[in-house]
């Protein structure tokens, strides 16, 4: 069974007349009957009988046209896929994510994601929580890693419980003050936040969401933060942290990244640990499910319990 000869069946039963459908064929009234001919030996019955000069389908034949047209759609949906792999250009998935987090998260993912999408091309945006909400939002990037809280515009695929903690100078008079007993659970002790009323703190601007951590943390200790310095990045209040400028809050990745010899002094800023959910945002995109996944997935296998040592 040939797809031409299907698709002579059915143009013959759409016309009513081998000559018409040849013509509209483009191919000569014999070679039309012919192929049609042998189909009819083939079967062992006819297709089309001749009643008063007119073309009449058999009940063989209106099993043909019946099916025949569905394979020939099928065909058509079968070259048009192969058309649009032939012309398909590599898709560009714009992943915004904090230096930090590119570092931890992103370093050895991007390889593997490649790996599963290779005609994906992925290109990586450096921001912050709020600014790449705002730009997923809009269409400027199709998904960025951030913390809490989530636009309701947003889907957000929870990655990781993040603890954040003091970051307290190696030569601070705090340390004497602080308990030195472990948290249950954690290999660090407890900050006590009250009486760091008179301490310098690194501050960060009012559009990070770890400010608000701060501003939220010490009015729960009972007083408003005095601001050392401010500045925009996790690392560089980390740092800055440890020279002695001020006391900061950091998250535990930006911890880990720490070298050890340049590692200020971290304590928890409650009993049990203060954590925020780290997601990967995006908008419904059909496309990209299996990418925003994948990429999922992969993050998550990365352990936060193991941030800091």
């Amino acid at each position: 069974m040939r797809l031409s000869t299907i698709r002579y069946i059915v143009k013959v039963a759409e016309t009513g007349s081998f000559t018409r459908a040849a013509a509209e064929l483009f191919v000569s009234q014999p070679a039309l009957s012919q192929s049609i001919q042998r189909f009819e030996q083939d079967i062992g019955m006819p297709v089309f009988v001749r009643e008063k000069g007119q073309l009449r389908l058999t009940e063989a034949g209106r099993i043909m046209v019946e099916e025949g047209r569905g394979m020939l759609d099928d065909e058509k949906r079968t070259y048009a896929r192969l058309e649009a792999l032939k012309d398909r250009k590599p898709h560009t998935v714009r992943i915004g994510a904090a230096p930090t987090y590119q570092r931890y998260y992103l370093t050895d993912t991007l390889a593997r994601l490649q790996t599963l999408f290779p005609n994906i091309h992925i290109h990586i945006l450096e921001g912050f929580s709020h600014g790449m909400s705002r730009m997923v939002e809009n269409g400027e990037m199709e998904v960025a890693l951030a913390v809490e809280p989530f636009s309701d515009r947003v889907i957000a695929e929870p990655i990781a419980q993040e603890e954040i903690f003091l970051a307290v100078p190696p030569g601070s008079a705090l340390i004497e003050k602080f308990p030195r007993q472990p948290d249950s659970g954690s290999a660090y002790p407890v900050a006590d936040l009250r009486i760091c009323r008179d301490e310098p703190f690194i501050m960060y601007p009012e559009d990070r969401r770890i400010q608000r951590i701060v501003v939220s943390e010490t009015q729960r200790a009972g007083f408003a933060p005095r601001g050392a310095i401010t500045g925009y990045s996790t690392e560089a209040a980390n740092a800055m942290a440890f020279q002695g400028i001020g006391l900061a809050f950091v998250p535990a990745v930006t911890a880990m990244l720490c070298a050890p010899a340049n590692r200020p002094v971290y304590y928890r800023l409650r009993e049990g640990g203060l954590f925020r959910t780290l997601g990967l945002i995006s908008l419904d995109n059909p496309e990209l499910k299996a990418f925003e996944a994948a990429l999922a997935r992969l993050l998550r296998e990365k352990n936060p319990t193991e941030w800091v040592k």
